[in-house]
């Protein structure tokens, strides 16, 4: 895998890895189905053109914690 990354580095290709949506477990068997394959995904692989170097990329914007966490106690 990382010779991969490396090759979609070098391409000025951005990869993400994703391991979350294979954590869920009907997440994790819809991208088995939708690959044909008999094993399990542990990982997805989300792939980009990515921004030239140097290019200012504006943040993208966040909600704040309290709209988005819920602290249970």
């Amino acid at each position: 895998m990382s010779a991969g990354w490396l090759t979609a580095t070098g391409l000025a290709v951005s990869v993400l890895p994703l391991s979350v949506v294979v954590e869920v477990a009907g997440s994790r068997e819809m991208i088995q189905r939708l690959t044909n394959g008999s094993e399990l995904p542990y990982l997805v692989l989300r792939f980009a053109a990515a921004e030239p170097h140097g290019t200012d990329v504006p943040r993208t914007p966040r909600l704040p914690p309290e709209v988005t966490v819920r602290v249970i106690e």
